[in-house]
């Protein structure tokens, strides 16, 4: 880089140029490919696919500068353009023959447009600037430069550098790289009209034109997200299946995304319009000296005005759309919240019967067992009734007569009298004891409480999950 070329602004020209310098490492195989609209009062003229050569070629008559001075406005739309001559990589992106150099040194192209060209992806976003030329001193030009987009899918990233003149008979300049094509097609078809060419030398005319193409793409790209955000809501909730909800969701958050974006985008296109209302401004008042009655210095500003006012109503619709979008899609997770809880509580319920069932399994397990382990402990109480009795009368109901006969004594029946009522009152304390065993063991384990969940009814098991 030529540390010695002139700056008008070096504390923030001089490091880009630098930076742009030390980056092309590697061959830049980019060849100058534009067209150029030249407009005059009476007259346009249409340069279209211009090279380097012939770029130079149309200019060559130009170099006279009382003929520069009927040149009132020039635009360069470019598709690509050479920066670099050199094949090794190494030298100057400005070099000597190249576009770049050229309209750095006859249109006074700031640095920082150069920079946004090379290296697009590294600038993703630039600020608005608005710079005023000195030359020995004098101000002679007011340049400016921006970018803006206009596509999410396929953005189309254009930059914006200007330059109006601030000594009277002078032209102004744009350079525009990338243009919409839209845009680059209204601008072409409307100077080719009888009589147009007057309302495209306004200051600020071909500004208010790129953006009002910017924001018609716009509400353009906001079409789609909001007739699809419509038909989720005109969807009756019963029609969204398990699946349809995951799918409605997805597609909301992918809308959600679109929706910020458009956002954000618009919030530049905002202070975009508000900074090109300050330029007009500011062109105004350098330019005080040279205005005539004749001058329209007000339609512009009026059109901005109102594109101003258009891009904040599409903004708030913007964000009513992504307010929607996200009321939306917390409806369908509740929704989707509750018809898994329904899920679970029938899966509670199931579970529940399981347990009912297996509790009672396994306490007819346990009797059964307990049936064939203690048979004989209930014959051992069989007779223990009966024992004890004997025991504790310590009588004889059967004697042996000498002639070897057996006889009954007359008192037998109290044996029965005694001992068949007790039996059967240890069996009944025994048979109570177990069931209320039972029972408190069953209120410890909680057997109890899921007992009465399986037995809730199915109407109000929805109501629970509703």
């Amino acid at each position: 880089m030529n540390i010695d070329q002139y700056f008008s602004h070096p504390e923030i020209e001089f490091r880009p140029a630098l930076n742009r310098s030390e980056k092309t490492g590697k061959k830049y195989s980019h060849s100058t490919r534009l067209d150029l609209l030249e407009v005059y009062l009476y007259q346009v003229i249409w340069e279209p696919k211009l090279d380097h050569s012939s770029l130079l070629h149309h200019f060559r008559k130009e170099d006279d500068p009382d003929t520069e001075k009927l040149q009132p406005l020039r635009i360069f739309f470019v598709d690509d353009l050479d920066l670099q001559a050199s094949d090794d990589g190494k030298s100057d992106p400005l070099e000597v023959n190249t576009t770049a150099y050229w309209m750095r040194q006859h249109l006074g192209v700031s640095p920082l447009f150069f920079n946004c060209i090379m290296f697009p992806r590294l600038i993703a976003k630039i600020g608005n600037a608005s710079l005023v030329r000195r030359e020995n001193g004098k101000r002679v030009a007011l340049d400016g430069l921006y970018r803006f987009s206009s596509r999410i899918k396929v953005p189309v990233v254009t930059h914006v550098w200007f330059s109006h003149s601030l000594i009277q008979g002078r032209s102004s300049t744009y350079v525009i790289h990338q243009c919409p094509e839209n845009a680059k097609k209204a601008l072409l078809s409307y100077a080719q009209g009888k009589g147009h060419s007057s309302m495209l030398l306004r200051p600020m005319a071909i500004d208010a034109f790129l953006q009002e193409d910017c924001l018609h793409e716009w509400g353009q790209e906001i079409i789609y997200p909001r007739n699809l955000l419509v038909d989720y809501e005109n969807t009756r909730i019963s029609e969204f299946t398990p699946v349809a909800t995951a799918q409605a969701v997805e597609n909301l958050h992918g809308l959600s995304s679109q929706l910020h974006v458009i956002q954000e985008d618009l919030n530049d296109l905002l202070e975009r319009l508000q900074y090109l209302n300050a330029v007009h401004q500011r062109l105004m008042d350098l330019s005080i000296s040279i205005l005539t009655d004749n001058d329209d210095i007000d339609s512009v500003p009026d059109s901005l005005n109102y594109l101003l006012s258009k891009t904040i109503i599409l903004k708030r619709w913007a964000g009513n759309y992504s307010d929607r979008t996200g009321i939306r899609i917390n409806l369908l997770f509740n929704l989707s919240t509750q018809a898994d809880n329904r899920t679970n509580l029938d899966i509670a319920k199931l579970t529940s019967k399981i347990a009912v069932s297996t509790q009672r399994d396994s306490s007819s397990m346990i009797t059964l067992v307990f049936f064939f382990t203690s048979r004989m402990a209930a014959v051992t109480m069989f007779f223990l009734p009966g024992t004890f009795v004997s025991a504790l009368f310590s009588m004889v109901f059967f004697n042996t007569t000498p002639d070897n006969s057996l006889s009954v004594g007359p008192q037998w029946w109290i044996f029965l009298v005694i001992t068949v009522p007790l039996t059967v009152v240890v069996f009944a304390t025994w048979v109570l004891w177990q069931r209320y065993r039972n029972r408190v063991d069953s209120r410890g384990l909680g057997i109890d409480r899921l007992e009465i969940i399986a037995q809730v009814p199915d109407n109000e098991k929805d109501a629970v999950a509703n």
